[in-house]
């Protein structure tokens, strides 16, 4: 414009970092920190030798002794802090693959666990809000940000103060989120793996079968469940016998369906007066619409290209459906607040994400509480609906957002290259001088962000 075609003179302001390169740089740093600090945390001390309850990672110690045992679910281990009984509650499977602790001194072990489940975590969270965001439009400078808040939230925290498994179940779910988005081949042998370690994932096959573009997916899964239990029975035929023919059936092994720190709907149709067949006949209707509404809805987010919104909800749904739900089982209700401030783009929608994020956060309980688990358990259910509901009733969309749709605001004016060089969201170019198809949209959204 006015006779300047040459680039500008480049000067110290044009040489620093672009804002968003900053913020995913320090994004980075920011992430790692809570990790580090859960594994320090746990090195500290032998999680036994504390007098609380709460950070003796006490599911660990259970594995850790039960795989030693001939007799896996006849053993009980009794709790030195308080004297109650807790018995091994997860599939042969799943003890298979905790063999190497026999080979392992308890503290080692130990320090290993809890740093391999601060890793998972990390990773978990990664990849979920990575494929998120993409699906959404939104920048990657926000992934680190929102990964390192994740990290800091109950479900993961209670999971690594426990010595709890459900990290290494949600790594083998995240990366089927992804793989599954893309199509891949290999999609559904993280879900199904994850369903031999853990029943809860078994809700996902469903919804995978349901849709006939994810089918194949649906089919990897079971037949990789299938296979995992099967080889179970080869190492374990005692064990696997006892626990698909009686233990999974026994819930009381878990807990009591109403204990006050579950957050599933069966919890809540435990307060009803009567006989306890009422409530169970209501958490049963529940469950079965509840599967019915995602089961629909599931084929408009597929058919709208949100498969990453999808995957969410049936999370979630499990988490809702399952008889009990601990703090440490709602890894995905992490993810289900960057859905919520993604799909419902009005000051509601902030709203609710942000009365999702202080739930998480549990600042007063800590897990630990009656109080906020029932306000998690609810607030996964009205996810569910109201994801459900305008994905059914909401106005069709061919694909993931642009990132005018994004920042909602539509650019009507063609800015120069170099006006923008420091609001750019680090992504590459075709020509250093001309910008590509789209660039032009993406700067103008970028500087009604930024500036």
């Amino acid at each position: 414009m006015d006779g300047d075609t040459g680039p500008p003179a480049t000067n110290a302001s044009q040489r620093r970092l672009p804002r968003p390169e900053l913020l995913l740089r320090c994004g980075w740093v920011l992430m790692l920190t809570p990790a580090a600090a859960v594994v320090a945390l746990g090195w500290s001390t032998t999680g036994l030798q504390r007098s609380d309850f709460a950070n003796s990672r006490m599911d660990f110690w259970i594995y850790f002794h039960a795989v030693r045992s001939p007799n896996l679910y006849g053993y009980v281990f009794v709790n030195p802090l308080d004297g109650s009984p807790n018995p091994f509650k997860y599939p042969p499977f799943a003890a298979m693959m905790m063999t190497p602790l026999r080979w392992i001194a308890e503290r080692p072990a130990e320090y290993l666990w809890t740093s391999l489940s601060a890793v998972a975590a990390t990773l978990a969270l990664y990849l979920v809000v990575r494929e998120l965001v993409s699906n959404h439009g939104l920048s990657r400078a926000w992934v680190p940000w929102l990964v390192a808040a994740g990290l800091m939230t109950i479900p993961v925290v209670r999971t690594l103060q426990l010595g709890q498994i459900n990290e290494f179940v949600a790594v083998l779910v995240a990366i089927d989120v992804v793989l599954v988005n893309r199509r891949s081949r290999w999609a559904g042998i993280g879900i199904g793996l994850a369903v031999a370690l853990k029943l809860t994932p078994a809700v996902f096959i469903p919804v995978l079968l349901f849709n006939k573009s994810l089918r194949r997916s649906g089919w990897t899964a079971s037949l990789t469940a299938l296979g995992a239990t099967a080889l179970a029975f080869v190492a374990r035929p005692g064990d696997s016998v006892r626990y698909w023919s009686a233990e999974v059936f026994a819930t009381g092994r878990v807990d009591d369906l109403y204990m006050k720190m579950s957050g599933a709907f069966r919890r809540f149709t435990m307060w009803l007066p009567g006989p306890e067949v009422i409530g169970t006949a209501l958490w049963l209707a529940v469950t079965v619409a509840l599967v019915g509404l995602v089961l629909v809805a599931s084929r408009r987010l597929v058919a709208e290209d949100r498969v990453p919104d999808l995957m969410v909800v049936t999370g979630v749904l499990a988490c809702v459906i399952f008889p009990i739900t601990w703090p440490h089982h709602m890894f995905f209700a992490i993810a289900a607040v960057l859905v919520v401030a993604c799909r419902f783009r009005s000051r509601l929608g902030w709203a609710m994400a942000t009365v999702g994020v202080i739930i998480l956060l549990d600042p007063f309980e800590r897990g630990d509480g009656p109080y906020f688990t029932a306000l998690q358990g609810l607030y996964m259910l009205c996810f569910v609906l109201a994801v459900c509901a305008q994905a059914i009733s909401g106005p069709r969309h061919s694909g993931p957002a642009s990132s005018a749709e994004t920042v909602g605001f539509e650019p009507t004016v063609s800015f120069p290259t170099h006006d923008f060089q420091s609001c750019r969201f680090g992504r590459s170019r075709t020509s250093p001088d001309v910008p590509d198809a789209g660039e032009t949209v993406r700067r103008s959204a970028a500087h009604q962000r930024f500036r």
